[in-house]
Order: C-alpha cells, then sequence, then structure tokens
C-alpha cells in the first residue's frame, strides 16, 4: 500500500469520525435541551417537534426519520452525490437512535429532567451544542439531511442563496412553533437558530475574524492608493 493509499483511507477515517461524533452531540443537545421544552429552532428537527406536539404517540426521532427519507429520494435525483447521501443517511439514523434512545432513557437517567428549569438555559445550550455538532457533521463532508438537502435543491433550481433559503423555511417554522406553543417560545427557538448558526460558523472557521477579499479591476492604482491610505491595508 503506498503512501497516497494510506492518506486517502486516513483522511476518510477522520471524515467519518466527525460526522459520527457531530452526529452524537447534535442528538445530545436536541435531547437535553430542545425536546423538553419545545423548541423548534427549525429544520426537520423542528417540524418533528410540532408534529409530536398533535400525536404524541408518535415521537419526535421517528419522526424526524420518516421525514427525511423522501428528502433522500428528492436528494438523490436532484443531487446525485452518492458519497454525500451515503454520509447524510448515516448521519440522519445516527442521530435518530441516539436522540430516540436519549428521550425515552433520560428521565430515568438523570436525577433531574430536564437538567434546568430556566428555559433560556436551555436555548442558549440548544444552539451551542447544537450548533458544534453541525459543525463537525459539515466538517465532515455530511449534514444533518432535512432542511439542507431542500435548501440545496432550491438554491440549484433557483439561485437563491443557502442563506436566504434556511431564512425563509427555518423562519416559516419558528412563527409556526409561535403559534403552536406561543410567541415566548418562538423567541427562544430563534435564539436556539442564531446560536446555532454562530457556533457552526465557529467550528468551521476558527476564531479568526480575517476575511481576504480578491478585487478584479481594470484600474488597479487608484484601488491600492484606497486601501493603503483610508484602510491602512495594502
Amino acid at each position: 500500500m503506498n503512501r497516497k493509499s494510506v492518506a486517502r483511507i486516513l483522511d476518510e477515517f477522520r471524515r467519518i469520525l466527525l460526522f459520527t461524533l457531530g452526529g452524537i452531540i447534535s442528538a445530545a443537545g436536541f435531547s437535553l435541551f430542545q425536546v423538553p421544552y419545545n423548541i423548534a429552532a427549525g429544520g426537520v428537527s423542528g417540524i418533528a417537534i410540532l408534529i409530536n406536539h398533535f400525536a404524541p404517540a408518535w415521537p419526535v426521532s421517528t419522526l424526524y426519520l420518516l421525514m427525511n427519507i423522501p428528502l433522500f429520494v428528492v436528494g438523490y435525483i436532484f443531487l446525485g452525490r452518492w458519497r454525500f447521501l451515503f454520509s447524510t443517511a448515516w448521519v440522519v439514523l445516527l442521530f435518530t437512535f441516539v436522540s430516540g434512545w436519549l428521550n425515552t432513557n433520560l428521565p430515568t437517567l438523570l436525577a433531574q429532567y430536564p437538567i434546568t428549569d430556566n428555559m433560556l438555559l436551555s436555548a442558549i445550550y440548544a444552539g451551542l451544542v447544537g450548533g458544534i455538532g453541525g459543525g463537525l457533521v459539515y466538517w465532515g463532508g455530511a449534514t444533518l439531511g432535512g432542511t439542507a438537502i431542500v435548501g440545496r435543491v432550491i438554491q440549484l433550481k433557483t439561485g437563491f442563496s443557502l442563506s436566504q433559503i434556511y431564512l425563509f423555511v427555518d423562519g416559516a417554522i419558528v412563527v409556526a412553533a409561535g403559534l403552536v406553543f406561543g410567541w415566548e417560545t418562538a423567541l427562544y427557538a430563534l435564539l436556539t437558530l442564531l446560536l446555532s448558526g454562530i457556533a457552526t460558523d465557529y467550528v468551521l472557521e476558527g476564531p479568526s475574524r480575517t476575511r481576504t477579499a480578491t478585487i478584479i479591476t481594470t484600474q488597479p492604482e487608484p484601488i491600492i492608493k484606497s486601501l493603503m491610505q483610508e484602510l491602512d491595508r495594502g
């Protein structure tokens, strides 16, 4: 086995480790902090919380899995990336199993469940823990399924940016949560959604605020002068 093959195997192992760990962390954050307080912070998991409110016989984890199955079909038809779909399918199955097990067993395993009576703390930690888990999943080249697949397909078909698509889709779910659980709960869900995005970006990009911009122009001299004199860059 040559060096290139070993490097490829190690890279694949690192990728699998990242999205597996990310899926477990995301599921733990979801079960510990979102489910107890019905914090439907967007995505298929948020829809599952909403449906479970009206059909409590259906576990949230089962609803999450069932709603992802047709989305995998859509992803296969329009995206057609087997490696991506297999990785995402593994993460979705892992998230389903871990969150289902935790939702069932945490009330008996923990002396206090939910672990905090403060809904604000739950919203904050749901966003931070879920965002860290999601960041690891994305870093490994997979997703948590759901609206990530939908967003990618809509982007390809319409040209809208993913951030715009997620804003509309997740925003609609948060509004629905407000109608079902009350607007205060919706505000907590919105906080979770925002913190999740921040935590995910931190995992993927690190603490640095440095950004690089490439400027293409036929008049470089005036731009160079402005950058050096006004922004002290160059």
